[in-house]
Formats: C-alpha cells, sequence, structure tokens
C-alpha cells in the first residue's frame, strides 16, 4: 500500500501521481476526497477556515506552510480559487473515490477509508 498525501487540487497533479503509480505499481488506486460537511458543493468556505485553524495550532509541523506564514489566509484563498474538481473522466482512473468527513478524528477517518474498501 502507498499513501500519497499531497492537497492535490490541480488535474496536472493528479494525473502525475497517477501516471507514476501506473508505471510501476501493482494494485488499484484510490481516491480519498476529504470535504467539510457544512460546505456546499463545490464550495469550500468551512474547509479552508478549519485548514486555517489547523494550519495555526500545528505552529511549525510542517515544511513549507507554517502556523505564521505571513499572508497565510491569502494563500488559502488563492488555492481554493484555484481548485479544478475532480471530472467524471479522471474519476474513471481511479477504482474507487471515498469522500471523508474532515471534521472527524484521524482514526475514525482511517476507519470509513477502510470499512469503503471492504
Amino acid at each position: 500500500a502507498l499513501l500519497v498525501d499531497k492537497i492535490n487540487t490541480m488535474r496536472q497533479h493528479r494525473q502525475e501521481i497517477l501516471t507514476a503509480m501506473q508505471s510501476g505499481g501493482i494494485g488499484s488506486t484510490i481516491l480519498i476526497q476529504f470535504v467539510h460537511p457544512d460546505d456546499l458543493a463545490g464550495r469550500w468556505d468551512h474547509a479552508l477556515a478549519l485548514c486555517e485553524s489547523r494550519i495555526k495550532n500545528r505552529g511549525q509541523g510542517h515544511r513549507t506552510l507554517m502556523g505564521n506564514t505571513p499572508k497565510l489566509k491569502e494563500i488559502l484563498r488563492k488555492t481554493v480559487a484555484d481548485v479544478q474538481a475532480v471530472e467524471e473522466e479522471e474519476l474513471r482512473a481511479f477504482a474507487v473515490r471515498i469522500e471523508v468527513d474532515m471534521t472527524q478524528e484521524p482514526m475514525m477517518l482511517a476507519g470509513q477509508v477502510i470499512s469503503s474498501l471492504l
């Protein structure tokens, strides 16, 4: 099993991962999408606020995006503005697509993913 933990908001980035997986990997590729239950489809308002809060709370616990990063909110807003939705054709490259509630605890999310695969 290989888990690629990347934001992957753009088709090009998702395609690069799929290409790498298909060129040397054995097995299926799944897509796990983290969503905020209070956001409407195609909106990221609550997700953005939760991400900002988590980034600030982790402080220096990331290699590039720190809690004290100047213009943090602007960076997150730009990321959201540039999101390219996963389209039906792109979904066909994945064996399974799983949506998980990003407000849940990590162990709960892991259990949700595993049970979705059984």
